[in-house]
């Protein structure tokens, strides 16, 4: 069962003219493209370690970063 928040920000539920499937394909690709530019475009370090785990890790993006 969805929850609130899964209805809210699924992208398939604010679409009309595409079905599911390719409102989310195209979903991915404005995502991916934005990150692309973003990880180009602003200082960021990536693949920050904040536990143990293999999967524990954040991207970071901000001006004062160092060098």
């Amino acid at each position: 069962m969805a929850s609130e928040m899964d209805v809210l920000y699924a992208p398939s539920r604010w679409s009309k003219r595409l079905n599911t499937d390719e409102v989310v394909k195209k979903h991915v690709e404005i995502v991916t493209e934005a990150s692309h530019k973003a990880k180009k475009n602003v200082p960021c370090m990536l693949n920050q370690r904040y536990g143990d785990g293999p999967n524990e890790k954040v991207d970071i993006f901000g001006t004062d970063l160092p060098g």
